[in-house]
């Protein structure tokens, strides 16, 4: 089971230092099914959330192609 809790407070506890470093926005990386390397970006403030709940990725991902083409 997610411990959604504690992935909140991990990231809330790092958010501070972030800020301090100047840190704005948050990269997310992910290969999808075609092995190409996917990116989202989220607000430093949206961090806690996006930890414990993730940020979704679009189904339509399952379509693309390793040329990223859509099929």
């Amino acid at each position: 089971m997610v411990n959604r809790e504690a992935l909140t407070a991990r990231a809330t506890a790092l958010t501070g230092d972030l800020r301090a470093r100047g840190v704005e926005l948050v990269a997310l990386t992910f290969v999808d099914n075609a092995g190409i390397a996917r990116v989202k970006a989220v607000p430093l403030r949206k961090l806690p959330s996006a930890a414990a709940w993730g940020v979704g990725a679009s189904n339509s991902f399952d379509f693309f192609g390793s040329d990223d083409v859509i099929t």
